[in-house]
């Protein structure tokens, strides 16, 4: 017994410790290598090239709390204007800004993340449109290729066309009749055909910008723009358009029988209509969320 004993202790003695300090792996070698972090290989290469900007160190810090404290006041500037009937925001000027803003100020891999959201955004409710069996929705087409396409598309600003989309998206599916939202498909009867991504034409020069942004620091001032530019009750609609994640990714959930789609959403609850008090944090998550989803549809796809 006293052997036996013996031996067992000997089979948890703890690890030698090392001859030399060891060197430290950065975060970025992190997020490049993890396995378990379920992001295509592109995205990750873009948020460390992104994340290492010197402006996401020097600038980020000052602009963070000026842009929230200026989404703020814009807010309560609105809502006293609007006891006075009085509604401030300009569509056509949000288009000009918008392309001015993007061609000077940021990065190419800001660019391209924001280039490949609305896309990825629009192919999962395609996924969903189409796996569903529902056949009597409006149309869902946006899938930007360049920065000239953020403006306006259509007649409308394309960020706030992106918004509509998703919210027509979901009123429609609760009123169509034929759209199946809880039943898990067969995988081999799931249609994949929707999960490509456009090819992104990005400017690399650096020809006629003033500066690169980050990818943080850009949409702390997208943001800005959108409060100061939209009605406030449309901008309202559009930040709680984000808590439509949990609906998203609870259908595909649904239809493809994994539960991992439930665990990357912001709220579990739609319903709980809240202007978040960092309005940019959310968005930053969001974006997360669909590459998440994209990848682990992906995965799925390929078996």
């Amino acid at each position: 017994m006293k052997e036996r004993c013996s031996d067992s202790k000997r089979g948890h003695e703890p690890m030698s410790e090392p001859t030399s300090r060891p060197a430290q792996s950065t975060i970025f070698d992190v997020l490049r290598h993890d396995p378990m972090l379920e992001l295509p290989t592109e995205w990750r290469e873009l948020q460390i090239k992104d994340s290492q900007r010197w402006t996401r160190y020097f600038v980020l810090p000052i602009l963070k709390p000026a842009c929230i404290g200026l989404i703020w006041l814009i807010k309560i500037v609105k809502r006293i204007a609007a006891i006075f009937n009085l509604k401030l925001g300009s569509e056509r000027a949000l288009n000009f800004l918008s392309l001015f803003f993007m061609h000077r100020f940021v990065s190419p891999e800001a660019q391209e993340m924001l280039l490949r959201h609305l896309a990825l955004e629009n192919i999962l409710i395609q996924f969903v449109a189409k796996n569903s069996g529902a056949t009597d929705l409006s149309p869902l087409y946006l899938r930007p290729r360049q920065i000239d396409e953020l403006g306006d598309v259509g007649g409308m600003n394309a960020t706030l066309l992106h918004d509509t989309i998703i919210l027509n998206f979901f009123v429609d599916l609760g009123k169509s009749k034929d759209a199946n939202l809880f039943e898990r498909i067969a995988l081999d009867k799931i249609d994949f055909s929707m999960l490509e991504l456009p090819e992104f034409h990005i400017d690399h020069t650096g020809k006629g910008k003033l500066i690169n942004l980050d990818m943080e620091s850009t949409i702390y001032i997208v943001v800005l723009f959108l409060v100061l530019l939209f009605d406030d009750k449309l901008m309202e609609t559009s930040a709680n358009s984000l808590f439509l994640d949990e609906s998203l990714m609870k259908i595909l959930s649904n239809l493809t029988g994994d539960g991992s789609f439930r665990f990357w959403t912001l709220t579990p609850f739609t319903s709980y209509l809240h202007m978040p008090f960092d309005l940019t944090d959310k968005l930053h998550q969001h974006i997360k969320v669909y590459e998440h989803a994209f990848t682990k549809l992906k995965q799925l796809q390929s078996g």
